[in-house]
C-alpha cells in the first residue's frame, strides 16, 4: 500500500519491513505520498519541523535562523539569534549583526534592529558589527556624538593658547588665546 504524504514505511527488524506506516522524525517531513524510510528529507537552512509526521518543514520565525549544516543531525534547527544580531524574515539561515557604532542587547531572539541593538552613548564607539559592548574613548580622545564608529583625538591647543576647558570622553577640550603679556 502507498503511504499518506507524512508517513513512510517502517523497518520493523532488520530482516523485515512493516506495511506500516511510521511518520518522519522530528527534522524531517515527506511531502510525498509513499516511499521507504529514507524518502524522509531533512529540514532545509531556515526551516525546522518539532513535530513527527508533518509533510513540509516550517520556516524558523523572525528573530531565529536555522542553519542545518550547524546541526545536521539535530532536531532543532531553529535557534534564536545569539545577542548582537536579529533577523526580521523568518525562514533565514542566519541572523544579521548590529552594525559599527551600536551594541546589541542581552535578549536573544530579536526580530528587529530597534528591539536588538542599541547606540553606543557619546563617549563611547564600536568599531565592530555584531558586538553585545561599546569601548570608552582611549585616553586623548573622545566622541561627542551617539552610535559612532571610532573617536576623535582630542585638539592641541596651539602656540600661545591655553586649556580653558578639559576635554572629557565626551566632550574635546577648548583653547583660549593667552592674553597679552602672557605666554605658552
Amino acid at each position: 500500500s502507498v503511504c499518506p504524504a507524512n508517513l513512510t514505511r517502517a523497518l520493523l527488524s532488520n530482516r523485515t519491513c512493516s506495511t506500516l506506516c511510521a511518520p518522519c522524525p522530528v527534522g524531517r517531513a515527506n511531502p510525498r505520498y509513499g516511499g521507504p524510510a529514507d524518502a524522509c528529507q531533512n529540514c532545509t537552512a531556515g526551516r525546522d519541523n518539532s513535530l513527527p509526521g508533518q509533510p513540509a518543514c516550517q520556516r524558523c520565525a523572525p528573530g531565529h535562523f536555522g542553519d542545518a549544516a550547524i546541526a545536521p543531525n539535530s532536531s532543532q534547527h531553529c535557534r534564536p539569534c545569539p545577542a548582537g544580531k536579529h533577523q526580521r524574515r523568518a525562514g533565514q539561515p542566519s541572523c544579521v549583526s548590529c552594525r559599527v557604532g551600536k551594541r546589541g542587547d542581552a535578549a536573544r531572539g530579536a526580530a528587529s534592529e530597534a528591539a536588538q541593538c542599541s547606540a553606543c552613548e557619546p563617549g563611547s564607539y564600536q568599531a565592530s558589527s555584531g558586538r553585545v559592548e561599546c569601548a570608552a574613548c582611549p585616553p586623548g580622545q573622545h566622541q561627542r556624538g551617539a552610535g559612532r564608529a571610532r573617536c576623535l583625538p582630542n585638539t592641541r591647543c596651539a602656540v600661545g593658547s591655553r586649556v580653558s576647558a578639559n576635554a572629557t570622553l565626551a566632550s574635546d577640550q577648548t583653547c583660549t588665546i593667552c592674553a597679552p603679556g602672557w605666554y605658552s
